[in-house]
């Protein structure tokens, strides 16, 4: 009877302490992949590294630390990436993602560091321009979205719970929104013609992490659910509000939603950040904002 109970004993203490492991490797990843998006220095790539040892550790134990396990491996492998440490990346990514087929490309993740080459774009599918609003304009948009203005409690943006939101306006309204989507009507003419039949907009705005990025996708109508397929605006305008070199830069591609096949080494638009700079294109264009890299600016 003793010997039963002392196994017990043991066989509870062993779980309990997975458990233990566990919820430290969470918290650990948590927290590590939060700081590693506000600023991907050379600090957080070992504790990328750490983070990543730990919950591999605890998934061997505990399959349902699968997720986290990912999560971890995607940002260690980007921030090797960016470092130019590709063969490494790759040999984290083909573990935890053994049947991806396709990343970003090299260029593309280390943004500014090779020489602008010639896109393939069909005629009047993208373009883009500094200086895009008046001054005054541009910096009444800037103020009543600022990063610490009211606009993002007053819609709970920081709630992770709090889901997608945007606006739609006719273009007759008035409001600064509206005013700068007239603008960009005028602007955006002759470099992306389709914005020409516009006559209202949707709209929204966010507010991320130096290193969070924003995931490849279409624009489209309930997230391409329509029966007869995805509905896309006729294009889609991006306009940076921020200082220059914060965030990564917007990615168009000459991929369409219509496409059958992935476009591979297809060529693409890079747009980096600066204030008051803003890029038109179709709006059935694969695109996404590559993470930032490097400290963020500013510290």
């Amino acid at each position: 009877m003793g010997t039963a109970g002392s196994e017990r004993r043991k066989r509870w203490r062993h779980k309990a302490c997975r458990r233990l492991q566990a919820r430290t490797a969470l918290r650990n990843v948590a927290e590590t992949l939060k700081q590693a998006r506000r600023d991907p220095s050379d600090e957080s790539l070992e504790r990328l590294r750490g983070a990543l040892l730990m919950i591999e550790r605890a998934a061997a134990a505990s399959p349902t630390l699968d997720a986290a396990a990912q999560n971890c491996a995607r940002a260690y492998a980007l921030a090797l990436f960016q470092r130019g440490r590709a063969q490494e990346g790759t040999v984290i990514l083909r573990h935890r993602f053994p049947d991806a087929r396709y990343r970003l490309a090299d260029d593309v993740l280390r943004y500014g560091t090779a020489k602008p080459g010639a896109t393939r774009f069909e005629k009047g599918s993208v373009g883009a321009f500094d200086d895009a609003l008046p001054e005054a304009l541009f910096r009444a948009v800037a103020r009543a979205l600022a990063p610490k203005g009211a606009f993002w409690p007053a819609h709970d943006y920081d709630d992770e719970t709090s889901g997608f939101f945007s606006y739609v306006h006719s273009l007759d309204e008035e409001g600064v929104v509206v005013e700068a989507a007239r603008r960009f009507r005028e602007l955006f003419a002759r470099a992306v013609p389709a914005i020409a039949e516009a006559t209202g907009i949707e709209w929204w705005t966010h507010r991320r992490p130096h290193g969070a990025g924003h995931q490849l996708h279409f624009d489209s109508a309930d997230e391409g659910a329509g029966a007869d397929g995805p509905e896309h605006p006729l294009c889609s305008v991006v306009l940076y509000l921020s200082e220059a070199r914060l965030g990564g830069p917007t990615l168009v591609t000459t991929q369409c939603s219509g496409d059958i096949e992935m476009r591979c080494r297809d060529a693409a638009a890079l747009v980096p950040v600066a204030p008051n700079r803003a890029v038109c294109f179709r709006g059935d264009l694969l695109h996404c904002v590559v993470p930032g890299r490097g400290p963020a600016p500013g510290g």
